[in-house]
């Protein structure tokens, strides 16, 4: 399951968070055996999830991953620019891709009050 995101699971480094374009580069996620919420396998047959991301900011979408077949771990390589303003809240929500009905994996968000405590790598755009 997607871990929420808090202080102690962001790492990032160089210069403080201040408005303005970011590149978004890769999103990793760990995924448990089994779904959390029935404790069984996340396909029928017994495979491995199908994880994809979709990525919102405020609530509005502004990416969605590409799929990776049957993993527990997947590095998705996004390389979006995104704007971060005050005030805004960004959210990762991983889906299982499935034939019929898509499986909820897990989320995960922060705000940019919360970023701005931190330090990431810049790239001005």
């Amino acid at each position: 399951v997607i871990k929420d995101f808090n202080t102690e699971q962001i790492k990032f480094e160089s210069s403080n968070v201040v408005p303005g374009k970011y590149k978004l580069k890769y999103i990793t996620i760990e995924i448990s055996n089994l779904k959390p919420s029935l404790n069984v396998a996340w396909d029928a047959l017994g495979g491995l999830p199908d994880p994809y991301l979709k990525i919102l900011i405020n609530g509005k979408a502004i990416a969605t991953s590409n799929k990776i077949q049957d993993t527990l771990n997947a590095t998705f390589d996004v390389n979006k620019t995104i704007q971060i303003n005050e005030g805004d809240k960004i959210e990762i929500i991983a889906t299982d891709a499935d034939v019929s009905e898509h499986d909820f994996i897990g989320s995960a968000s922060i705000t940019y009050e919360e970023l701005s405590k931190k330090k990431i790598n810049t790239e001005n755009n």
